[in-house]
């Protein structure tokens, strides 16, 4: 009954790929938990549009707002929010990263494939 949105509103998600989440949570009548790790004190004016375009998205849905410390890994502060709030469902976008994203960034969503028992979409944002 709780589908986990995880998102660090660095990119703007399309109504187009998240039609495919609200059908989701509509089909199985479950509210949307939008998940944040905090990495800063506050959100820069693109990531607040982000976020805004997000919420708009979700007027008419049972939805909810989560900002989570980052107090380790990436990883291991989404699976602490599932286990947490109760999650059923998560759903991650995938990003293409340049090389130097590639080297230095947590590959949160491979390690989350290895570690986790419930459903998990992950939904291609590239194209």
């Amino acid at each position: 009954k709780k589908l986990a949105l995880v998102t660090d509103y660095k990119k703007c998600i399309s109504a187009e790929k998240m039609s495919v989440i609200l059908e989701v949570a509509k089909i199985s009548e479950a509210s949307i938990c939008v998940m944040h790790i905090n990495e800063k004190q506050q959100l820069d004016k693109f990531e607040t549009s982000n976020m805004n375009t997000l919420s708009q998205y979700l007027e008419n849905v049972d939805h909810s707002f989560h900002w989570m410390p980052k107090f380790a890994s990436k990883t291991e502060v989404i699976q602490s929010f599932l286990e947490e709030i109760g999650i059923d469902f998560l759903v991650m976008f995938k990003y293409e990263h340049s090389v130097m994203e590639k080297i230095f960034r947590e590959p949160v969503i491979k390690k989350i494939t290895f570690n986790i028992e419930l459903p998990f979409l992950v939904i291609n944002a590239s194209n």
